[in-house]
């Protein structure tokens, strides 16, 4: 009701074209965010078991360390994958639905709310397993009261700002997701004694190998096109894309250390051994 109404109103976009955009939002860039809870699901997954074993036991060092392995390696996946899709969102949006006037420009920054989504829903799990059911309470709430607060505001905000208004929508989103996490690391940060400091610190590396892949991908750019009008090419294209982009990722992680601090200084081994079976 807000998408719509807002950008009619606020933003004065006809009904029709309102009505693309919260389709886009709500239907199409949101399966690609899926791709992100599907990497929170994995994770979680395998972090219920020995949180819950380690409360019922009353170890507080090892929630702290389950806490902090788990949420780094959400982070060591999804943020290059939020970012190397909102570099490629046309490429992509083109491959899978076609040409679109508001689709590449949606999921270029959609995406980052699908981002802070796997880290909201990471966070609002480990509290339930904690049995924190107030504080998931407070959190929920709270967050979707300043999602729908800011929703209509923000939109006018961005359109005064000659940036797409449905930027403002997202922009809601990602604050009212943002609000959640935080009072979430408060609650963990207060009661269970966990330290975000490594975290803090696995982030910023990450952020920087990130971002060192896309600059990456952007020089490649200049060389190798990404635009076809054939739907088989196009999609080799996203692939040599993707593997180089991989490929840089991995290796300035594994140089600067942060794939063995987060996967344990044998994962090397283990893959080979992996490989060789």
């Amino acid at each position: 009701v807000t998408v719509v109404k807002g950008l009619v109103h606020v933003a004065h976009y006809s009904p029709v074209d309102a009505e693309i955009v919260y389709s886009s939002l709500s239907t199409w860039a949101s399966k690609f965010n899926m791709m992100l809870m599907a990497i929170t699901s994995g994770v979680i997954v395998s972090l219920i078991p020995n949180l819950t074993d380690s409360m019922v036991k009353g170890k507080e060092k090892d929630i702290n360390q389950n806490i902090v392995q788990a949420v780094n390696l959400l982070l060591f996946f999804s943020i290059p994958m939020t970012l190397g899709i909102s570099f490629l969102a046309k490429p992509i949006w083109n491959l899978f639905y076609g040409d679109s006037l508001y689709g590449p420009s949606v999921l270029s920054y959609y995406i980052f709310a699908g981002l802070f989504s796997s880290l909201f829903v990471a966070m609002i799990t480990v509290l339930q397993t904690l049995k924190e059911y107030k504080s998931v309470f407070i959190g929920l709430v709270v967050g979707v009261i300043i999602k729908l607060i800011f929703n209509t505001y923000f939109i006018g905000v961005f359109d005064q700002m000659k940036f797409p208004a449905y930027y403002g929508i997202i922009t809601a989103s990602i604050v009212g997701y943002l609000f959640s996490i935080v009072f979430s690391i408060g609650v963990l940060k207060k009661k269970y004694h966990v330290h975000f400091e490594e975290i803090i610190k696995a982030f910023v590396d990450i952020l920087c190998g990130s971002i060192l892949m896309i600059l990456v991908l952007f020089v490649l750019k200049i060389f190798v096109s990404l635009s076809s009008s054939i739907s088989i090419v196009s999609f080799f294209l996203l692939l040599f894309y993707c593997i180089v982009g991989c490929i840089i990722y991995f290796c300035y992680t594994y140089v600067t250390g942060i794939i063995p601090r987060i996967f344990g200084k044998n994962i090397l081994s283990k893959v080979r051994k992996m490989i060789m079976k």
